[in-house]
């Protein structure tokens, strides 16, 4: 407190004003646009698919923007088309919303080629995925060799083939 009538007069002036409460401020989405089709997370300059998708779910890896906590991030792609992201192991499973959007016009296939047998896309139970144009194959697990979904999956204009799995 200042001791000065004016220091008083101030604090009384402030204590005085009403407050003004805010609703919920609604977060906003990232788009993340990934650049190159190689799968690696080598910090290169390049965001790479792989790199898009961890930090949708939180990661920070410096060659994308980061997702945010809560947003519905984009993934977007500007790649030399028609192009093919073959992954080299597991991605990670999907556990915050996001869409997954090629909307470049031309085929983008996403596919396993190394790394041992795994599924391309596992959704979590708290997930709403959108995925947009991508063809989804060669994934090879016990359950849902393409897509494994536990949460809110929706396909949009894509197609799944060549996918091995005893169940699903």
């Amino acid at each position: 407190f200042m001791k000065t009538q004016t220091g008083f007069t101030f604090l009384k002036m402030l204590i005085g004003l009403p407050i003004i409460l805010l609703g919920s401020i609604p977060v906003l989405a990232a788009t993340i646009t990934v650049n190159n089709v190689s799968d690696n997370t080598t910090q290169d300059g390049k965001c790479t698919f792989r790199e898009a998708l961890d930090n949708a779910q939180g990661a920070n890896h410096a060659d994308c923007i980061l997702g945010t906590t809560g947003g519905e991030d984009e993934i977007v792609f500007n790649v030399a088309t028609p192009a093919t992201i073959n992954l080299t192991g597991v991605l990670p499973v999907i556990q915050e919303s996001v869409k997954i959007l090629n909307q470049t016009g031309y085929r983008l296939t996403v596919r396993r080629t190394t790394g041992g047998d795994y599924r391309i896309f596992k959704v979590s139970t708290d997930a709403t995925v959108t995925i947009e144009g991508l063809t989804i194959e060669n994934g090879i697990a016990t359950s849902a060799g393409g897509i494994y979904n536990l949460g809110t999956l929706n396909l949009k204009y894509s197609t799944v083939r060549g996918n091995q799995a005893q169940y699903g």
